[in-house]
């Protein structure tokens, strides 16, 4: 008995797990049915997929059945919801995923750009399906997008191993090449695929994109002349855009330049100010405007760009340069040492050309000790790196360092120091370079020296190459001007083509401003104060000056009127005439005559011969007929005078000059005035903004005894001065130019039959000069001068201008 019931027992047993294995198969045989319909049923079009997708979620939210997890993973990735296919188990463990959800998850975290979860899916499938060629290929792709172009390169390896060569190791090599191979071995690379594929458009596309950013052009239009139908009006003007900026960079002479400036105005009148490109050429036009000195034609562009933020660095040295060029060097400064500081603070190196562009707005500033440090952080280096850092190349910026220093040194008043730096050069380092004897000819000419500069500017034109020899001639015509030598730069400039002339813009406008048309005066006011008040003495000479003929002559009209006391009163004389300047250089004669239309009722007539001998002696000689120097109180009485003079210059460079001069003064009333001088100026410190120079001065004078002469006559006259002048410089913005002077002199006068009575004059004065178009100085000061023996104590004040137009 106790056998049958364990029999049955068992029997019910294995019934009763038939039973629900039965009843779970049945279960899941009903899961995996719905599940393949689901999958048929989206496979019948988009809008059959858009609905399945919802019943396949659906089933595995009552489920969590794994293959219906993969199926819906499978479908968002159809459907392009890869965040939907990654989320649908965040918690799950890279092996906890089937072969093709591993597959799926990978591509899908790549197109989220999640690359780590991204690798760690297609490691896990390389893991635990080695044979499995998407395991391989995806992780070569993600781990390329993670940087670990090494770990890639294994992945394509063990694929190129065990799957062969197709095309899509081909594909993912490639892939690999675009991130780490250099752009140069791309375009090759590129070009070739694209032979081979040429219905690539993307990849013709990322071919043009890289051809744009090196400028190379053939390759451009070789790809617009392929692919007409990719190309609309806008990419045709950024390629005429970047035809033009390329045009600009590899222009050799400023007749190139100014066409691609031309080029570039005629694009942007064609382009919507609303389109991106409008704003770069904008931008590129401005900086070739500066570069070419075109302020009138870009300072709306100015006004425009400065006003925008956010600018780019190569645009804000481009507004440097442009407030350099306009005479506002403290604002070019500031915009230079903004740019440098964002280097310093990207701790990046300063360029050569910023710093030397720093030192000379510095210099222009008159912050000369600032100047001199960014100079001397220059690459000092006759030699540097090329670019593959492999070879050595002479370094651009070492001339402009050392020729900056030996200039920086004349302009801060160490002229013996900037002798010694071009002379070393000369004689030593690099004896028969042309270019550092057009350096000395250029030291020469600023200290006075011209002989010497033209014959090292001679001798420069011997060892120029013939394309170079313009050079040699345009530091002639610089040195002729400085001696206004007109007659010699004329035929210079006459003789230049037009890329010449476009080369030598500088001499030209030095040229033009020396021709100018100007109207020059100056007035000058005394008030006696001691022993007892007298009206004012005063002068008033003004000149209007016509444009000098490209010789350098001119006409001109001239107006003097002088006040002199007499008697409580005031004796006013009045002249006006016509006269001409005439430039037979290096002989210069200028004539004048007149009329006096107050006081003064006779003719007058004065000529004046100037001649250069050399670089030391220059001689004077002049002739009056009634001449401006005959004393007021003579015409009123109605004496005149004829009087001829004759004086010589010698000048030792720019240390110091002495002159010595004499004259014969014939009066209508028998008088026969002789007068000599002697003086001497002598440029005594200079540094930085600081100036001092010193005068010395004696003048003899006698005349004969004419009882009836009411003007100062004494028998015998000597005076003896000596004088300072302590000038300190203030450049500012705008070409406005400020010079302080205050003014000393002590000295001596001796009168015949009078004892020796001391002299002095103290003053403090302005000397202005804004742009080239205008200048204006004054000063006030007081004096103690000797007349007929007697002392007088007078305050006085001097205005003189000039306006070229």
């Amino acid at each position: 008995m106790k056998s049958l019931a364990h029999v049955f027992k068992a029997m019910l047993l294995a019934g009763v797990s038939t039973s629900v294995a039965q009843v779970a198969y049945a279960q899941k045989s009903s899961v995996d049915t719905e599940r393949e319909n689901i999958i048929i049923f989206s496979r019948q079009g988009d809008t059959q997929l858009n609905q399945a997708i919802p019943k396949l979620e659906s089933l595995f939210k009552r489920t969590h059945d794994v293959k219906v997890r993969d199926d819906l993973m499978t479908l968002y990735l159809r459907t392009n919801q890869s965040a939907k296919a990654l989320s649908l188990c965040e918690s799950c463990a890279p092996a906890q995923f089937s072969q093709n959800e591993l597959e799926n998850l990978g591509k899908a975290a790549r197109n989220e750009k999640q690359y780590d979860r991204a690798v760690a899916f297609y490691s896990q499938l390389q893991k635990q399906y080695p044979d499995n060629p998407n395991g391989w290929l995806g992780g070569a792709l993600a781990f390329t997008e993670t940087k670990n172009y090494n770990a890639a390169k294994n992945a394509l390896s063990v694929y190129k191993k065990r799957f062969g060569q197709d095309n899509a190791y081909l594909d993912a090599e490639s892939y690999l090449l675009d991130f780490t191979e250099p752009d140069m071995a791309k375009l090759g690379r590129w070009q070739r695929q694209l032979e081979q594929n040429p219905k690539n458009i993307t990849l013709m596309r990322e071919l043009y994109r890289l051809a744009s950013k090196y400028n190379l052009l053939p390759l451009q239009e070789k790809l617009q002349k392929a692919y007409p139908d990719q190309f609309n009006q806008k990419d045709m003007m950024w390629f005429e855009h970047g035809k033009t900026i390329t045009s600009s960079k590899n222009a050799t002479t400023p007749t190139q330049q100014e066409k691609s400036f031309e080029e570039l105005t005629a694009l942007l009148a064609k382009i919507n100010p609303e389109h991106p490109l409008y704003q770069q050429a904008l931008q590129d036009r401005f900086v070739m405007g500066v570069r070419l000195n075109k302020f009138d034609e870009i300072k709306d562009d100015f006004n425009t760009l400065q006003a925008q933020p956010n600018v780019p660095a190569y645009l804000e040295e481009a507004f440097g340069d442009y407030w350099a060029a306009k005479g506002s060097p403290h604002k070019a400064l500031a915009i230079y040492q903004s740019i440098e500081q964002q280097a310093l603070n990207n701790k990046l190196a300063v360029s050569d050309g910023l710093l030397h562009k720093l030192s000379l707005t510095a210099s222009d500033a008159g912050k000369f000790e600032l100047a001199q440090q960014y100079l001397e952080r220059m690459n000092s280096n006759v030699y540097i790196n090329d670019y593959t850092r492999t070879s050595k190349i002479l370094n651009p910026g070492y001339d402009s360092r050392y020729f900056g220093l030996a200039r920086l040194a004349l302009w801060r008043g160490n002229s013996k120091l900037a002798q010694q730096l071009i002379d070393d050069r000369l004689f030593n380092k690099t004896p028969g370079d042309p270019w550092v004897m057009l350096q000395k000819a250029e030291l020469e000419r600023n200290r006075g020296n011209y002989d010497d500069a033209k014959l090292w500017a001679e001798k420069a034109g011997y060892f120029l190459s013939k394309n170079d020899q313009q050079e040699a001639r345009n530091n002639l015509a610089e040195t002729a001007l400085s001696q206004n030598d007109l007659p010699t730069v004329s035929k210079t400039i006459d003789a230049m083509n037009e890329e010449q002339r476009q080369s030598a813009q500088s001499l030209i406008k030095h040229y033009e401003q020396a021709r100018s048309g100007k109207i020059v005066g100056s007035v000058g006011l005394q008030h006696r104060t001691s022993p007892i008040s007298y009206s004012n003495e005063s002068s008033q000479d003004y000149a209007i000056y016509t444009p000098k003929t490209a010789n350098g002559h001119d006409l001109y009209v001239h107006y003097l009127e002088t006040r002199s006391p007499y008697d409580k009163e005031s004796l006013i004389s009045r002249r006006i005439g016509v006269g001409t300047e005439l430039n037979f250089y290096p002989l210069q004669v200028k004539m004048e005559s007149g009329k006096g239309i107050k006081l003064n009722d006779k003719a007058y007539f004065s000529t004046e011969a100037n001649y250069t001998l050399n670089q030391h002696w220059s001689f004077n000689l002049n002739a009056n007929i009634n001449g401006s120097g005959t004393p007021v109180k003579a015409i009123n009485k109605g004496v005149y005078t004829k009087d001829i003079g004759f004086s010589t210059t010698y000048s030792y460079s720019d240390i110091f000059q002495a002159g010595l001069g004499g004259g014969v003064m014939k009066f209508d009333d028998g008088n026969l005035r002789k007068e000599a001088n002697f003086w001497l100026n002598l440029n005594t410190f200079k540094h930085d903004r600081w100036t001092l120079t010193n005068n010395f001065r004696v003048d003899y004078s006698k005349n004969k005894t004419i009882d009836s002469a009411e003007y100062y006559n004494p028998l015998k006259a000597t005076s003896l001065e000596f004088g300072a002048d302590l000038s300190y410089y203030q450049p500012l913005n705008y070409g406005l130019v400020l010079n302080h002077h205050l003014k000393a002199s002590v000295g001596a006068y001796k009168q015949a039959e009078l004892s020796r009575e001391k002299m002095w004059s103290i003053s403090y004065g302005h000397q202005w000069r804004v742009g080239k178009k205008f200048g204006v100085s004054y000063e006030i000061g007081r004096k103690k001068n000797i007349y007929d023996g007697s002392a007088e104590f007078n305050n006085f004040g001097n205005l003189n201008f000039s306006i070229y137009y």
